[in-house]
């Protein structure tokens, strides 16, 4: 009796790991880095408010959405900004103190897990760069900053997303 019931545990666990692991290779895709996405030409551009810093040296918003765009469209890509298009954006925030400087940028998505029995969603960063450096009152030295950094963004967003 006993070696029986052992034996029919052993059929009834071994399919209930066949039947999870089937179900949890065709429900999920693997992501190499963050950046992939369904409509990859379509990107949303988010830029963070400057700080006052930014604003005496004469940076501005418009000067840095100019750069981002234009290097999305030499890409093949399409700017969006409005969030509601998409849930994936590309987030930049430039944060200026005194003469120095710090540019992040971050692949924003929504994200959804599982603790336990609940189930949450979230915005967060899948990907992200930065850098820190001294402007010299120079706002071109930031947007060449920004420039390298979008080098990059597109490099792998481009690499993630060829078929």
């Amino acid at each position: 009796m006993r070696k029986k019931t052992k034996k029919i545990f052993f059929i009834f666990f071994s399919i209930l790991l066949v039947v999870l692991s089937f179900k949890q290779s065709s429900a999920q895709q693997w992501s190499l880095n963050g950046l992939e996405t369904s409509d990859y030409r379509k990107v949303v551009v988010v830029i963070e408010n400057l700080s006052e810093d930014a604003i005496n040296i004469g940076l501005t918003q418009e000067r840095i959405r100019t750069k981002c765009e234009l290097r999305l469209r030499q890409a093949g890509l399409e700017p969006l900004s409005r969030l509601n298009e998409k849930s994936e954006c590309l987030y930049i925030n430039i944060h200026v103190v005194g003469f120095a400087y710090h540019i992040s940028l971050e692949f924003r998505r929504l994200i959804y897990f599982d603790a336990g029995m609940i189930s949450y969603r979230t915005v967060s960063a899948t990907w992200k760069i930065g850098a820190t450096g001294t402007h010299g009152r120079d706002p071109e030295s930031i947007i060449q900053g920004l420039d390298g950094r979008l080098d990059n963004f597109l490099n792998e967003y481009l690499k993630a997303n060829s078929k």
